[in-house]
């Protein structure tokens, strides 16, 4: 994980953002076990339900953490990162279109 990862913020960004980096067979399996660990611990809650409502949304807070970290970065490091808010504002679009 990169530490921009790292903030205080709704439980349910952990539960999405780690998806990213696993291989497909395995995001199932982190989904489950995610939701399992939440579920212990607040057992009338619905969050594989949160899941699903919170990916879009999650998209564009990444889209959001990726605009600052270009915003302070220097000008020969941009064109890395230049299409990675947009990328993830098209993701979000993707995950409300399917919903």
């Amino acid at each position: 994980m990169d530490f921009a990862d790292a903030y205080w913020g709704n439980p349910v960004l952990d539960g999405l953002r780690v998806q990213g980096f696993l291989p497909e067979s395995g995001r199932a399996a982190a989904a489950r076990d995610w939701v399992a660990a939440w579920k212990s611990r607040v057992p009338g809650s619905d969050p594989a339900r949160a899941l699903d409502l919170a990916e879009p949304l999650a998209h564009l807070t990444y889209a959001v953490r990726y605009q600052e970290f270009l915003d302070g970065i220097e000008p020969s490091e941009r064109p890395y990162h230049r299409g990675d808010p947009v990328g993830e504002v098209r993701a979000a679009l993707r995950c409300a279109s399917l919903g």
